[in-house]
């Protein structure tokens, strides 16, 4: 690593936050970006692909969340979280990645397949434990999260594969924490009539 990446305060040696990088490059030090580039690549590259299963293409649209990120830095609010803006200027990539090349949905087969596994364990309600068991055919499970609506299909996903808590979901849709609460618990039941 070059040295002015590893980036510390004067007082204390501490290596600095986010919020502090991003408050440097502020003060023109465009060149801090890269500990950010440093920092967030493989995160979100690992998040990206999860989401599509398309290496190059997760590389293209992990390229445009860093452009969008250098370019609006400037309107970051500093009370805010850094990873989560960053991480929502990626899911807006990925949904304009999905419209432009009409992709059907934002999980790959292996996704899936883990989700309805973890959907399963943690809902409690009508015991779908015992209604994902019956399923006979991953196919027939795949097809279910198909159909149900993608507004549905995204938070489950993110609540119970990737283990967002509402308001990192909120963070990363930027949809209110009680609007979160109410597409998950639609889409449990979604999920449960159509299992039944």
């Amino acid at each position: 690593m070059s040295n002015y990446l590893k980036i510390f305060t004067d007082s204390s040696k501490k290596e600095l936050t986010d919020n502090e990088i991003i408050d440097q490059i502020k003060k023109k030090r465009k060149e801090l970006f890269t500990e950010i580039i440093n920092r967030y690549e493989s995160k979100l590259l690992g998040y990206i692909i999860s989401k599509i299963g398309n290496k190059e293409d997760a590389k293209d649209i992990l390229q445009n969340t860093f452009i969008k990120a250098y370019k609006n830095i400037e309107s970051f609010d500093a009370e805010r979280k850094f990873q989560s803006w960053i991480y929502r200027i990626a899911h807006n990539e990925l949904c304009n990645h999905i419209k432009r090349k009409n992709l059907k949905s934002f999980v790959s087969i292996e996704e899936t397949e883990a989700s309805v596994n973890a959907i399963a364990l943690k809902c409690e309600d009508d015991n779908p434990s015992e209604l994902f068991i019956k399923a006979e055919e991953s196919e027939r499970v795949k097809k279910i999260l198909e159909s149900i609506p993608e507004k549905y299909r995204e938070v489950i996903m993110m609540r119970y594969n990737k283990d967002m808590s509402y308001k990192e979901i909120s963070e990363s849709t930027g949809k209110s924490i009680s609007t979160i609460g109410v597409l998950v618990n639609r889409a449990k039941k979604k999920l449960l009539e159509k299992m039944k």
